[in-house]
């Protein structure tokens, strides 16, 4: 899969679904099938998730006790609630998909 990013970044679902939208992760899951069953391989969907990201988060410095983090605002965009109600769009669509949902554990089992 061609990537417009030298790093790869636009192929990586995170955090498209909380500052694109569920729709929009969608898409790049839509194409990532199309891309394997070109292929003939099976399709694998591994995504990572933050707990922080669905609790509303500070806007700018982030002070720890031990240290200070300004993250970029892409990095907090759409956490709380937003992240929440796109994350059940996200399951929704993936189950109307067919998506079998297991654990690491069991993924390397099969």
């Amino acid at each position: 899969m061609k990537s417009a990013d030298l790093l790869g970044r636009d192929r990586d679902q995170w955090p498209k679904y909380r500052t694109e939208g569920a729709a929009s992760l969608l898409a790049a899951v839509d194409s990532f099938m199309d891309f394997t069953a070109a292929r003939g391989v099976p399709t694998v969907l591994c995504f990572y998730l933050h707990p922080w990201e669905f609790v509303e988060m500070p806007q700018g410095l982030i002070h720890f006790g031990e240290g200070s983090v300004l993250p970029d605002p892409f990095i907090l965009e759409g956490c709380g609630e937003v992240a929440l109600t796109e994350l059940e769009a996200v399951l929704v669509g993936l189950t109307r998909r067919g998506v079998t949902f297991v654990s690491a554990r069991e993924l390397a089992e099969e």
